[in-house]
């Protein structure tokens, strides 16, 4: 079952399925990966638990558009399920932003530069209002997590940024 997972996945990869694309009927599938329908079925249940595919009834097997939304929630449930707190949320988003701002301070642009000191600007003159603030922060953050030009690392930021957020949402506005 792994390996069928894995040749889907790369038969993604390489093109030959994109997103909103219908992969073929599960006996022309059977054929192309040399497997068993039971085994081919539990992969799709795999892939389909991951995000990567949709089955629906009567129509077929589709490919889903994937980003780091993708899996958001799957990680709040897992946060959740798991009693994480806004401790644990900063605790596992302070290395990755360590390394996002070495990134950052050798491939950044001019306007990149630029656009982070307009918000850290913007942030100075709005200290009174956690709502605004925060709001800037998050902008200042994810800014700078596009000037490292890593597109993972900015995902995952993105990713734990949203959960915090929410977190810190709770907190400013009891």
């Amino acid at each position: 079952v792994d390996a069928i997972v894995q040749q889907v996945i790369s038969e993604i990869r390489k093109g030959t399925w994109t997103a909103g694309s219908q992969l073929p009927p599960e006996r022309e599938l059977m054929q192309m990966l040399g497997v068993s329908r039971n085994a081919l079925r539990e992969a799709l249940k795999q892939l389909q638990f991951m995000g990567l595919l949709s089955i629906r009834q009567g129509e077929g097997t589709f490919v889903n558009s994937v980003d780091h939304r993708t899996y958001l929630s799957k990680l709040r449930t897992f946060i959740e399920l798991n009693n994480a707190d806004i401790v644990d949320l900063v605790e596992a988003r302070l290395p990755v932003e360590v390394k996002i701002v070495k990134l950052a301070a050798t491939r950044a642009t001019l306007d990149e530069i630029a656009e982070i000191e307009r918000l850290v600007n913007e942030s100075r003159q709005v200290l009174d209002s956690p709502k605004e603030f925060t709001r800037l922060d998050t902008r200042f953050h994810l800014a700078v997590a596009a000037s490292s030009h890593n597109p993972v690392l900015l995902s995952f930021l993105e990713s734990i940024r949203y959960l915090l957020l929410e977190q810190q949402k709770k907190i400013a506005y009891m």
